[in-house]
């Protein structure tokens, strides 16, 4: 789905031409208008177009799971939302303490049953009716992008949107995991630095995984008020999944090397069974490999982000506590954020190079099936260049032969050619129809010579015409080179 884009409208009027002889000005908006036309970002306007409620989601009520931590409360804060009642409720109840003081407010988004396979676009199917979720993005609220990140759902994605200067003075966070494979998540949360106060939505929350975000959350410590901790969580489930993902299918591809590598005998002629030759694994593991890399560039986005907060959010915020009654940076919570901003830093610099690493393992494994490759087509090669000089040399020695048996066979029909004559002459003449010692009342020539012709012709034909019959019955059939030939 391509980036929603909302266009200024200009004022009416003619267009700005450079030639004519009246002069107009330019309404800003028209730039502004040519602009957002030109660069697709996310917008300063965060409310969703109801176009994208009516027609981008799936609403089916069903129960989720919130959470929620503050200063005043050492132990993590859970609530069951069965109804929309309850959801309504919990809305309600954090909408109220925005403004009130630092916290953190996620509401775990159940899944949409996926049945036997796996449904690429099942985070559109929220766990919300269509009036609870429009209470939901209108009191938080959800930036209009969470729809982009659900709907994009084949490549992962992070984008902050720095709103300080528009009326809620917030900023806002999207995230999405590929749906690539099953356990996919996206995430929308918004943060107001004045309070100190961060609500997240996190859509597509198993059973194992809501436990997980809970338990990461409650035991945060102090770094539950960093706006990027519910990111960082996320990073972390989807390093899991990313990591069991590459053991599996790296494992795989390389007991496929070894077993194309290890082949006994290989040739042109073998029949090899299609698992040997497939290219699903390499594939999967050159798509899983390029998803590293893109998951690994939101990462990086995520890092540079928590060093612009330290740089200037802090800042920015101690400048606007003086014209504010906020408690949005004591002394205290400031070094808290700041040290947690470097912790996460250096757990997402881990984290990196932990995927450097399964980058490597992936590349490696794939060079690794092209090198086996060539070396089996290499043997292939050898093999058949073995066996082509093999009938090279037969087929020398066949010539040879035929050349010697040639010669032979032309010394034998010149025998037969030197003594037929002579031998049908006297063979013709030695039969009884010639008397060569008749009286006179005999004659020499028998009557009945005409019986030899007749005989021998009819017999010729015969035994030529039973010799064509056979020979066009019985073609000739092609030598078959067997495999067992094959050095």
């Amino acid at each position: 789905m391509p980036l929603r884009l909302r266009s200024i409208n200009p004022r009416p009027g003619p267009r700005p031409t450079h030639q004519g002889t009246t002069k107009q000005s330019i309404p800003l908006n028209f730039y502004l208008t040519q602009l957002i036309k030109t660069m697709d970002w996310p917008l300063k306007d965060a409310e969703f177009p109801q176009e994208d409620l009516d027609t981008v989601y799936r609403y089916r009520s069903r129960p989720n799971r919130a959470v929620y931590r503050c200063p005043d409360d050492e132990e993590l804060a859970e609530s069951s939302l069965e109804t929309e009642e309850h959801l309504t409720a919990w809305v309600e109840e954090t909408t109220g303490r925005i403004p009130e003081g630092p916290g953190l407010a996620v509401l775990l988004a159940s899944r949409a049953d996926e049945g036997q396979g796996h449904n690429g676009a099942i985070l559109e199917y929220l766990p919300f009716t269509k009036t609870g979720f429009e209470r939901l993005i209108a009191a938080l609220p959800l930036h209009g992008d969470t729809t982009r990140i659900i709907n994009r759902s084949d490549i992962p994605f992070y984008t902050d949107i720095n709103l300080l200067d528009c009326p809620r003075g917030a900023i806002y966070y999207c995230c999405r995991t590929p749906s690539t494979w099953p356990g996919d998540l996206a995430v929308s949360a918004v943060f107001y630095p004045d309070t100190g106060f961060t609500a997240a939505v996190v859509f597509g929350c198993s059973h194992d995984i809501a436990e997980e975000i809970a338990g990461r959350i409650d035991n945060a410590e102090d770094s539950w008020n960093h706006p990027l901790l519910i990111m960082g969580i996320i990073a972390e489930i989807e390093k899991e999944r990313h990591f069991e993902l590459v053991k599996k299918r790296v494992f795989r591809l390389l007991q496929r090397v070894r077993a194309v590598s290890n082949s006994a005998r290989i040739s042109s002629t073998s029949e090899m069974t299609k698992e040997n030759y497939s290219v699903d694994l390499w594939i999967e593991v050159s798509q899983l490999r390029s998803a590293l890399e893109a998951w690994k560039a939101q990462l990086i986005k995520m890092l540079e982000h928590i060093g612009e907060l330290e740089r200037e959010l802090w800042v920015v915020s101690e400048n606007r506590l003086a014209d504010s009654t906020s408690t949005l940076t004591p002394n205290l919570r400031q070094l808290i954020a700041k040290e947690t901003g470097r912790r996460m830093q250096r757990r997402l610099k881990e984290i990196l190079c932990e995927y450097d690493q399964k980058i490597r393992e992936c590349t490696m494994v794939i060079d690794g099936m092209a090198l086996s490759t060539q070396l089996s087509w290499s043997q292939i090669g050898y093999q058949d260049t073995q066996a082509n000089l093999k009938i090279a040399i037969d087929s020398k020695k066949i010539a040879s032969d035929s050349k010697q048996d040639s010669s032979q066979m032309r010394s034998i029909a010149f025998l037969t050619m030197f003594f037929l004559p002579a031998t049908f002459i006297s063979s013709f003449f030695s039969t009884t129809f010639f008397n060569w010692n008749a009286s006179d009342t005999e004659e020499i020539v028998s009557p009945y010579l005409w019986v030899y012709p007749v005989v021998t012709i009819t017999i010729t034909l015969v035994v030529v015409g039973c010799w064509l019959v056979f020979t066009r019955r019985r073609p000739p059939r092609d030598p078959v080179l067997d495999e067992k030939d094959i050095v």
